[in-house]
């Protein structure tokens, strides 16, 4: 394992550790101001809608600038903003507005995280995805059990600074990588090369099934944002704001679990990738269904660690597929566009979902998700295709 893949892994452990404290602090401002699910998710709207944007307009980017530098420059840009949040937060508009600001200079840092980890772990892409996510999911479980009595706890402009810290060393950590490649600069127009990332998303096998799903995925996969989770937490379940934070900590727990599988079973994980997306997505059609009925706390928590543990071995299988199946030429565009669409459906699913939430009942929402995720498993196993997906080992570089 080298020094680049530690140094990387630790900077973005502190990135998320601090993305995470970010999101806690203002969703539980907008909640604590409001109490309403609808004015809650618009933080999540709007995020999505920045980051929309910043997937179009941004995307150029990465013909221009390394990974790296687009990594560190995102996190010196969202410093700035959460040092004029840290004294300008009293309202929900402010909130939102300085959301919309930093979602659309963040989003960015997505794909420029899955470009530079494609190109460190590409000589042993599932055992090294395996061991970042895991140790992400780790560093998430501690977070969410202990962040939000941290937030409840200290005043917003200590969480604010302490997330700039956090940051600080991010970036100090990120300058010390060393990655040899360069950007591959052409005279393509921006609409070129957008196109060109277009093509590649659609026409290589792999990366449009996995795509796809994806996509479909996305619109279900709203009943786990932190507003939804929250908003089940405290009305159907009828517990305190705690156990928002203890539900997550135990799907980290269950990612965390899934990763170490991936990582031991590394060899039969990549032979029979497709295969495992299949059982993933079966397990977690079924287990929705069930945690949409369920009312007892305890269940709730074992519910969510057992759905981490499907959800993140699929995971580590797309992100090595799409990793390995990404030209170099248009990797950075491919990141990025898969971002743009699965925002849109993300955000527009968010939208409706939490409309209909106050119409027909938050429980009808999870009933909702778990159909349509037993559809997506339908789908995947008759495509053939997709079934037959596998991943090469020790893959020394890029088509």
């Amino acid at each position: 394992m080298n020094q680049s893949f530690i140094k990387f892994l630790i900077s973005q452990v502190l990135t998320i550790l601090a993305g995470v404290l970010l999101d806690m602090a203002l969703i539980l401002f907008v909640y604590q101001k409001s109490q309403s699910l609808f004015e809650t998710s618009m933080i999540l709207v709007i995020s999505s809608v920045a980051k929309i944007l910043g997937s179009i307009l941004l995307s150029n980017l990465f013909d221009k600038l390394s990974a790296k530098g687009i990594m560190a420059g995102t996190s010196l840009c969202k410093i700035f903003l959460i040092m004029v949040l840290a004294v300008t937060y009293t309202s929900i508009p402010t909130v939102l507005l300085m959301t919309f600001l930093l979602s659309f200079i963040g989003s960015a840092l997505s794909p420029a995280q899955g470009v530079l980890l494609a190109h460190i772990a590409m000589d042993d892409r599932v055992r090294l995805n395996g061991i970042f996510y895991t140790v992400i999911q780790i560093f998430q479980t501690a977070i969410w059990t202990l962040g939000i009595p941290v937030v409840l706890v200290l005043k917003p402009f200590v969480v604010f600074y302490l997330i700039i810290i956090l940051l600080l060393l991010s970036v100090v950590l990120l300058r010390q990588i060393d990655v040899k490649y360069r950007v591959q600069a052409d005279s393509l127009s921006y609409r070129k090369r957008v196109r060109q990332g277009w093509d590649d998303l659609f026409h290589i096998a792999e990366l449009r099934n996995v795509t796809i799903m994806d996509t479909c995925e996305s619109i279900a996969n709203v009943i786990w944002t932190q507003t939804f989770l929250l908003f089940f937490t405290t009305s159907f379940l009828g517990l305190p704001e705690e156990w928002w934070g203890f539900q997550g900590a135990a799907y980290f727990v269950g990612s965390i679990l899934g990763g170490i599988i991936s990582i031991r079973y590394s060899k039969a994980v990549s032979r029979l990738g497709g295969k495992v997306i299949f059982g993933s997505s079966l397990l977690v059609a079924i287990l929705t269904g069930i945690y949409a009925f369920n009312k007892i706390a305890w269940f709730a928590l074992v519910i969510n660690f057992l759905i981490g543990i499907p959800y993140q071995i699929r995971d580590l299988v797309q992100q090595s597929l799409i990793q390995e199946n990404s030209p170099t030429y248009s990797v950075g565009r491919i990141f990025t566009l898969r971002q743009l669409i699965l925002t849109i459906t993300s955000s527009s699913s968010l939208l409706i979902f939490s409309y209909l939430s106050s119409q027909i009942g938050i429980q009808s929402i999870y009933l909702i998700a778990a159909f349509i995720y037993s559809a997506v498993t339908i789908w995947i196993f008759l495509n053939r295709k997709i079934m037959n997906f596998s991943i090469r080992e020790d893959k020394s570089e890029n088509n």
